[in-house]
């Protein structure tokens, strides 16, 4: 693997070769790992998506309502989401 930029460079300088057009710097806001190799990911914007852990691709994508910080949890097959206005979401059967 190679980087394709540097994550320890300031503000300023991850600024000047800010590319357009990318996630790059979409915060994540929370994640789980599913048994069934599913990678489920939350950005500060609220989009929700699912990632195989076999070859990396968004499986699936949504839009959910901002999340809090680490506010995702899976148990019982389900997806349990914390938005940051204090709501517990379920998503699944």
């Amino acid at each position: 693997a190679s980087w394709k930029a540097d994550h320890f460079a300031s503000e300023e300088e991850r600024a000047k070769t800010k590319p357009k057009g990318t996630q790059l710097y979409n915060s994540l806001f929370a994640m789980a790992l599913s048994g069934d190799g599913h990678l489920y990911v939350a950005h500060e914007d609220g989009r929700l998506k699912t990632i195989s852990i076999k070859d990396g691709k968004v499986i699936a994508e949504r839009q959910v309502p901002p999340p809090a910080w680490d506010g995702l949890a899976i148990a019982n097959e389900r997806l349990f989401l914390t938005t940051q206005t204090g709501e517990l979401l379920c998503l699944g059967e």
